[in-house]
């Protein structure tokens, strides 16, 4: 679950690094496109300004003179010899007093004239009609000379392939933007100043991330992005499971619920009938089929997992049993293997606990089977826990009895209600006269500190016969079951009930 986590977070933080540095190139691309665009926009207006710089070198001659019929021509040929121009004017003291338009007609114009100001965007005036114009003029003999270009031409320049860009000219503090009329200057905009005239194009950057531009111009770059970043998460998870370490692989198996509860029937030597059984924990793989406990329970134990392994047997063994409750023979002896992590686990005395309640009914015979794996060391808090058990009707068991090197501390040291004559023990015995020299052994010794017995690892007619002669009660071995799942196991345990009935 972590590998396959990390592995997604490296694939996406991939993708998304991608993403971001193709935006990025997107992005420059169009402050490019935008540049470009600009730049002519400004060479068509210094284009127009030319025309009006020619036709006003063309009529310098004039300005000391007078606004005769001559003169008025001479402007309205140079007025209509540049296609872009609206009117070419001669002004003095402020006040146009010869115009290609208005003949002599004295008219004051807008703003000042001055020798450094060659350029000016005036909004609109009696001549031009109302409509904005870039007036351009230049001194000459006697005042000046100035020349228009029309409020539709200007819009021209302005004009975008894309009809996306909003161009703005802008003339000293004033600025008009694309079919609009002649504003204050506003600033927070990209400008392209030219380098002939005193003017710039003025636009809005585009904004640095914008999903349309992603997907209409970096579409397949995108794609190939996701299938490269899948790719990478792959190789990372297939690396990162290479090196799992076997706790690790552990905790994704009980993550998963692949760790669950076999359970081996416990025989009443007398009756032959099932007295209950011990739930084994089994680990399938999908893959490579079934674990041996012995590789992943020593595993669980040294990592701590198997509080939590132990939790997840114990749900399912609820779970399994609530499916045959009405019909499950009263008394049924449950064992289940603890080892030393469970003596300070409140969660497992609430397992306990709730198993027995919910089975009240059945009055169930919980039995925990101390193991001898690890060393367990009876603490007060661990004593105070077994003896809040031990009210509910909890029993001990020491398991395995005989093999360990903590056995007899044990009898000491917990009050043990049953013995589980090892297997190794039980597999010896056989006509041969020293074969049951130490099961005879246990079971004098159980039988002296009035301890209950059950023999595990029956495996012939001749060892079941025996340990009954011997007055054991309970036998557990692959004579009787192997350790099978609940589905095989509930069939037994109904026709046990109905025996009893």
């Amino acid at each position: 679950m972590r590998e396959s986590f990390i592995a997604s977070i490296c694939g996406l933080l991939f993708f998304i690094t991608g993403v971001l540095a193709l935006n990025w190139q997107l992005w420059h691309s169009e402050i490019a496109v935008r540049k470009q665009e600009a730049q002519l926009s400004a060479s068509l207006v210094d284009d127009m300004i030319d025309e009006a710089r020619k036709a006003t070198d063309a009529v310098r001659t004039i300005t000391t003179g007078l606004c005769t019929p001559d003169a008025q021509r001479l402007l309205n040929r140079e007025a209509a010899m540049g296609p872009h121009l609206r009117y070419v004017v001669l002004i003095r003291n402020s006040e146009v007093w010869c115009s290609s338009l208005l003949g002599n007609k004295s008219l004051r114009i807008q703003g000042s004239t001055s020798a450094t100001t060659n350029l000016t965007l005036y909004p609109g005036d009696e001549i031009s009609g109302g409509s904005p114009v870039l007036f351009y003029q230049t001194p000459g003999y006697s005042g000046y000379i100035g020349a228009s270009i029309g409020f539709s031409h200007i819009n021209i320049a302005l004009k975008t392939a894309s009809d996306k860009i909003l161009f703005t000219l802008v003339v000293g503090k004033n600025m008009l933007p694309y079919n609009s009329v002649v504003k204050p200057l506003a600033h927070g905009k990209l400008s392209l100043h030219s380098i002939h005239y005193p003017f710039s194009i003025d636009y809005e950057p585009p904004p640095f991330f914008n999903w349309e531009r992603l997907i209409t111009q970096g579409n397949f770059l995108m794609m190939i992005l996701a299938i490269m970043s899948s790719i990478i998460a792959w190789f990372i998870l297939r690396y990162l499971n290479q090196y799992i370490t076997p706790e690790e692989n552990l905790r994704r198996a009980i993550a998963r619920g692949e760790i669950v509860p076999f359970y081996q029937p416990i025989v009443n030597s007398a009756s032959g009938k099932i007295s209950g059984f011990e739930i084994l924990a089994r680990w399938k793989q999908p893959d490579s089929g079934f674990i041996s406990p012995d590789i992943f329970i020593p595993v669980a134990e040294k990592s701590g997992q198997i509080i939590e392994l132990t939790h997840v047997l114990m749900m399912r063994v609820i779970e399994d049993l609530r499916t045959v409750a009405l019909y499950m023979p009263e008394g049924l002896h449950i064992g289940i293997n603890i080892s030393a992590a469970h003596e300070h686990s409140e969660e497992f005395e609430y397992d306990c606990l709730q198993l027995l309640e919910i089975f009240a009914d059945k009055k169930i015979t919980l039995v925990l089977e101390i193991t001898e794996r690890e060393p367990l060391a009876l603490t007060p808090k661990g004593k105070a826990m077994f003896a809040r058990l031990r009210s509910h009707g909890v029993l001990l068991a020491l398991d395995d009895f005989g093999t360990g090197y903590s056995g007899i501390s044990y009898l000491n040291d917990f009050c043990i209600d049953y013995l589980k004559i090892d297997k190794s023990f039980v597999r010896r015995i056989s006509p041969s006269p020293d074969s049951t020299l130490l099961v005879d052994c246990v079971i004098d010794m159980a039988k002296n500190l009035s301890l209950s017995l059950i023999a595990e690892g029956v495996e012939t007619q001749y060892q079941a016969d025996y340990l009954n002669t011997k007055g054991i009660q309970f036998l557990q071995g692959y004579y009787f079951w192997r350790p099978v799942p609940f589905t095989r196991l509930a069939p037994a345990l109904l026709l046990s009930s109905r025996r009893v009935t």
